[in-house]
């Protein structure tokens, strides 16, 4: 009950006593005159000025006036009746600033700009939902080796990858340090399925300690054709060092009675001298130096004090492939190449054999990761020997040269990789520095780049964790590992960086691999962040994910595999026992066929001035290409300008999504028939020009929306093909850096997202139908569960009631429309409710308006007209009519595209006919009426020039 106490006001004059009005639920209170009974609901009911407001049911303002006394009773009386005339203000809750209001919706939703669903309100982030269990993402098909586990095992230290047995499957080498007497190397066989176990290589029985399997290196030593392994043991014999050496046949790898092997080098053998401490055998390099078809064999020592000297700063033994194996040719250290050691340079701790100059002869580039550079100590060097004249010539260069200044502790050339990441026909030079500053609090690492040809006067550019949004924790060690490959056989080489330190899941030590892809602007791209949770596996503090990584195609279908260890991962409550995970088509790419008639998206962005924002929509046409419309008004149709749409190198698919980065320009984001992202960017913000396309590649991609997070910065979230939910996060500077996964896996279709000041609440379907729900913080995938009961075709559609309750549409596979709400405390029911029983195809789109209180929802029925229907009172649940809106054939599903302008809140439902126009459908709330009564109209507006469709 509410007193409504008198006030005065402009030509009001109220007598100088109360009323009081109850607001009844359909029962009179005793003693309440009928006359005084008002359908109130949730508002107060303020008195003043001669009159009553209060909202009711509907949520519609009501105004009661009181009206004067009759003559009869003009005399005064112990309780005077009066009477009340009710009036409608002209216009129901007209906006004041339109333009704050759009911005408030551009911060909290962004459904509408990718898919057919709307939400209009923002509040409390947290979402209420039933228990249930959500698949765990597996983008990688992902094979998990282990050996016979062992604490300390260390399985997985590292890998290597070739053809033993010349059947064109790709076979593996997988070491395992503390295994058996002193460490052990299993060989796994190339097949139809995957990898298969085939036999595991051992040390003597005297050999404790040894730590086999820390190194490998593959290449054919004996020109048979059989890819042979060299195997490290650096720790044998008091850290004195030896290489063992087993050759490739027709049944792969055959291990030898007793520990044995087929060739073992000491650096006697070698043409040096076996001393305790040297560790022969710490790094090796297999490529072919001589040029005459066999592989030759790079050996580092990175104790070994050279001939002369009692430094022990390293130096580097080469042995040629001959028919019989390998044979003794040439030590390097480092004073013939004009330096001078110092103990603990560890020359030769990083290797890599590969073309650098252009002949046919392979180069060696020689790492040594702790070489001062003036003051500054352990800042690294690098050094380019030139084919079967490397023992002589040598192009040094150090840390900080025509790049980034040097710090101490960088260790700059602990990892090298060779190959053409530019396709210009000339090889490029990638090094790691894991310990390099990029600020002075954080060593995170990077990798520096060489584009060929590499010369010690080179400018590099650099690859950082920042491009990936990879941790940026100290000591994250990015660039400890890199590997090179094509990886997605386009031409172009790319790189594999691993961060075996990074954090997870807040614990140290976890690790992870980052992919950048080589592209013909010659820097490389960063393509996708590759953790644990990708190959179904939790974060644990030390499992050092990264290490022991290699790449080949294992089953054989022409797409690249790769092996990822682990090395420090537990394993049946042991710790430290190691494991090693295969992932399947590193970069997979499917090509698919265009999808016809492919709904459109729409987004109205923010101002740049003024309180008008223009409109932007995009779609796929039927052959491929991309639409773009910017419509600079938007109650005015005609004022709709067509982009030209410019060169782009690709075939495009699906449901496009437009978006709007921080500085208000705008973003439209397509997927193409291989799994790819293009995007374009506004080139001035609320321009009609548009910037070049850009490739962010992508894990084949079968569905995107946008979404601007809460830093006002975009996200692109994609659900890959193997069912995977993926983010590409946009980075501070405004680029987009990697995708990676969520961790939620099992999923089809368009994502859908609801922005929250906690993060961004997404929806999607499983393969079974059914809606999952989570919560993205921005840099994990929390509360995931399942919403409802009943399966659901195509994309959900999600509006958000004032205090962020949301209800949700869906169409079943029996052509129903459902849908299902949150409750006041936020959970949602177990149970959906149906909406319309019958002759509903397509995903729903939906809208809650503001100014009405009520939802409504369209649809393409099943004769492909356009149905909807509106709440009957506001929040309802309950629904009208299921009514034809237009009588124009539609063969996409309805997009929802709000909008203000003027002070006026409407929306555009958008579609394509049978011809490709687009059509658009206006839904407003023309009268007070209408308003009071929840009954939008729908009135067709036309966009001019209308293009053919093009043909390809």
């Amino acid at each position: 009950m509410t007193m409504a106490t008198p006030r005065g006001g402009p030509g009001c004059l109220i007598a100088a006593r109360s009323w009081i009005f109850v607001p009844t639920a359909g029962s009179d209170p005793t003693g309440v005159p009928p006359w005084l009974r008002l359908s109130v609901t949730s508002s107060a009911i303020t008195g003043g000025a001669r009159c009553f407001t209060y909202r009711d049911h509907n949520n519609v303002q009501r105004v009661l006036t009181v009206n004067p006394l009759r003559p009869a009773q003009s005399r005064p009386r112990p309780d005077p009746i009066r009477t009340f005339t009710e009036k409608f203000p002209s216009r129901q809750e007209t906006m004041a600033d339109p333009s704050r209001y759009l911005a408030r919706l551009l911060t909290t939703t962004t459904l509408f700009s990718s898919t057919a669903v709307l939400a209009l309100a923002a509040g409390p982030s947290s979402v209420a939902l039933a228990a249930a269990t959500c698949a765990p993402a597996n983008g990688f098909a992902a094979q998990t080796l282990t050996n016979a586990a062992k604490a300390t095992g260390n399985f997985g230290a590292a890998s290597a990858t070739g053809d033993f047995n010349k059947d064109g499957y790709t076979d593996a080498a997988i070491g395992s340090t503390g295994a058996g007497v002193g460490g052990t190397v299993t060989i796994y066989q190339g097949s139809a399925t995957g990898l298969v176990l085939q036999s595991t290589l051992t040390m003597p029985s005297t050999a404790a300690g040894a730590d086999l399997g820390g190194v490998l290196a593959v290449g054919d030593f004996t020109g048979d054709g059989f890819d042979d392994l060299a195997a490290g043991a650096p720790s044998f014999a008091t850290d004195a060092g030896q290489v063992r050496v087993y050759k490739g046949s027709a049944a792969g790898i055959v291990p030898i009675a007793g520990g044995g092997a087929d060739q073992l080098i000491t650096q006697e053998f070698a043409g040096g001298v076996t001393e305790a401490g040297d560790r022969f055998g710490s790094v090796l390099a297999a490529g072919d130096f001589t040029g005459d078809g066999k592989a030759d064999l790079a050996i580092t020592a990175d104790e070994e004090a050279p001939a002369g000297s009692t430094v022990r700063s390293g130096e580097v033994t080469v042995l040629t492939g001959t028919a019989s194996g390998l044979a003794r040719a040439w030590i390097i250290q480092q004073t013939p190449l004009g330096q001078t050691p110092k103990a603990g340079d560890e020359f030769g701790v990083g290797l890599a054999a590969g073309q650098v100059v252009g002949d046919s002869k392979a180069d060696l580039i020689i790492g040594a990761r702790k070489k001062d550079l003036g003051t500054d100590t352990d800042t690294g060097a690098i050094f380019i020997l030139n084919g079967a004249n490397n023992k002589a010539a040598a192009n040094p260069i150090f840390r900080g040269q025509g790049g980034t200044a040097d710090e101490t502790g960088d260790m700059f050339g602990t990892s090298i990789a060779i190959d053409d990441f530019n396709k210009d026909g000339t090889p490029d030079v990638a090094v790691g520095i894991p310990y390099e500053a990029a600020s002075t609090t954080s060593k995170r690492g990077m990798v520096e780049m060489f584009n060929g040809p590499v010369t010690a006067t080179s400018t590099p550019y650099f690859v950082t964790p920042s491009d990936t949004l990879d941790s940026t924790d100290n000591n994250d060690a990015f660039g400890y590992g890199l590997v090179a490959s094509d990886i997605d056989r386009d031409g172009w080489s790319d790189l594999l960086v691993s961060a075996v330190a990074a954090p997870g899941s807040g614990h140290a030590n976890v690790g992870r691999v980052s992919l950048f892809n080589g592209n013909r602007s010659g820097v490389l791209r960063p393509e996708r962040s590759i953790v644990q949770r990708d190959v179904k596996a939790a974060d644990a503090a030390n499992d050092f994910f990264g290490v022991g990584t290699s790449v080949g195609d294992f089953d054989k279908d022409g797409r690249t595999d790769a092996i990822i260890g682990a090395h420090g991962e537990t394993r049946n409550g042991l710790a430290s026992a190691g494991a090693a995970y295969v992932l399947d088509d590193l970069n997979p790419a499917t090509s698919r066929a265009v999808e016809q008639y492919a709904p459109m998206a729409g987004l109205q962005t923010a101002p740049t001035s003024g309180t008008i924002g223009p409109i932007r929509y995009a779609y796929v046409d039927n052959v491929g290409g991309p639409r773009l419309i910017t419509q600079t008004s938007p109650d005015n149709l005609s004022s709709a300008v067509r982009d030209a749409e410019g060169p782009l190198d690709a075939i495009l698919t699906g449901r496009a999504a437009v978006g709007q980065t921080a500085d208000k320009k705008g973003v439209a984001a397509f997927r193409s028939v291989t799994g790819d992202l293009w995007m374009r960017t506004e080139q001035t913000a609320g321009s009609t020009a548009w910037g070049p396309w850009v490739n962010h590649g992508g894990p084949d991609l079968t569905g995107i929306t946008l979404v601007t997070q809460a830093s006002g910065r975009l996200a692109v979230f994609g659900i890959g093909a193997r069912g995977e939910l993926s983010i590409l996060p946009q980075l501070a500077d405004g680029r987009f850096g990697a995708w990676q996964s969520t961790g939620l896996g099992n999923l089809i279709g368009t994502p859908v997202t609801v922005p929250t000041p906690d993060g961004t609440q997404i929806f999607v379907t499983d393969a079974d139908g059914s809606v999952q729900t989570a919560l993205w913080t921005g840099t994990a995938l929390t509360g995931c569960a399942i919403v409802g009961d009943r399966a659901i075709v195509g994309t959900p559609a999600v509006v958000s009631y004032p205090g962020s309750r949301l209800r949700l549409f869906g169409t079943t596979a029996d052509n129903a429309l459902i849908s299902i709400a949150q409750d006041t405390s936020r959970v949602f029911p177990p149970t959906w409710t149906t909406v319309q029983g019958s002759d509903v195809t397509g995903s729903p789109a939906a809208v809650f308006n503001r100014n009405a209180g009520r939802v409504t929802v369209l649809a393409r029925g099943a004769d492909n007209m356009i149905y909807g229907t509106t709440e009957s009172a506001q929040t309802s649940g309950e629904f009208g009519a299921w009514e034809s809106v237009l009588a124009v054939e539609t063969r996409t599903d309805v997009t929802a595209v709000p909008y203000v302008s003027n002070g006026n809140e409407a929306y555009y439902f958008a579609f394509r006919d049978v011809n490709q126009t687009e059509r658009f459908v206006v839904a407003n709330y023309p009268t007070a009426a209408a308003l009071r009564a929840g009954t939008p109209s729908f009135v067709e507006k036309k966009a001019p020039n209308q293009i053919a469709p093009k043909k390809k």
